[in-house]
């Protein structure tokens, strides 16, 4: 029987660093100049900063800025430091709201990041973010 439970205990270790391997966990800042929403495209100045669990929007509101901090709850696809390509899906959390936000780039083609923020029977909304700029830490 002992030998059974170290089995099972090993194999759950080895199945979690698989995972956790898996997972993309680096940080990034995106900087953002434009917005569009419900078709309409404007001038809004926006940083979204991933850092650990956590997703920031910082948005440059006429010399202040308005941050909305979204805890992950999971985090799908894969990315490519080095190139800045692939496609990542987060799911976010904000009470209340059925909130994501994807991230994807694939070779030659460019930045695109959007947000679909739900709230109860409401129509969903699409934020499609200009990305100018990724960095990392």
């Amino acid at each position: 029987m002992s030998y059974l439970y170290k089995i099972i205990t090993l194999s759950l270790f080895i199945y979690t660093i698989q995972l956790s391997a898996q997972t993309p966990q680096f940080d990034y800042t995106l900087t953002s100049d434009k917005l569009s929403v419900l078709e309409k495209t404007q001038l809004f100045s926006s940083t979204l900063i991933k850092v650990g669990n956590t997703l920031k929007w910082v948005q440059h509101v006429k010399g202040t800025n308005n941050t909305i901090t979204y805890p992950i709850t999971k985090i799908a696809g894969g990315w490519n430091m080095n190139s800045s390509t692939g496609n990542l899906s987060y799911t976010l959390y904000k009470e209340g709201f059925k909130t994501s936000f994807n991230l994807t780039r694939m070779e030659g083609g460019v930045l695109k990041a959007v947000m679909s923020i739900k709230q109860g029977q409401s129509p969903e909304l699409l934020y499609t973010f200009n990305i100018t700029n990724i960095t990392y830490p």
